[in-house]
């Protein structure tokens, strides 16, 4: 039998990553400093390739390798350095 490395019960070691893109609605970037420290915030989290974000928007975009982290733990670092993830985005 085959094993399809693509398959989520296949438990074989890869070295590829498995890239995907959340947008983290977030209470209180209202200002650019705010938005930095949310993304420095971010940025510490293995796994985590990339992310953007814009005052005022209450938005940011974080690319990351899910083999390595999920959202949940995104949300997680957002509320230890001091922010609300938001239900939705600020219009």
């Amino acid at each position: 039998m085959s094993l399809d490395p693509s398959d989520p019960h296949d438990l074989r070691p890869t070295e590829e990553a498995a890239i995907e893109t959340a947008h983290l609605a977030v209470d209180g970037l209202t200002e650019k400093d705010s938005v930095q420290k949310a993304v420095d915030v971010l940025k510490q989290v293995d796994g985590v390739q990339d992310v953007h974000g814009e005052k005022g928007g209450g938005v940011i975009s974080v690319t990351f390798d899910a083999r390595k982290t999920h959202v949940p733990a995104l949300h997680d670092a957002l509320l230890r350095s001091g922010y609300t993830p938001a239900s939705t985005a600020a219009d």
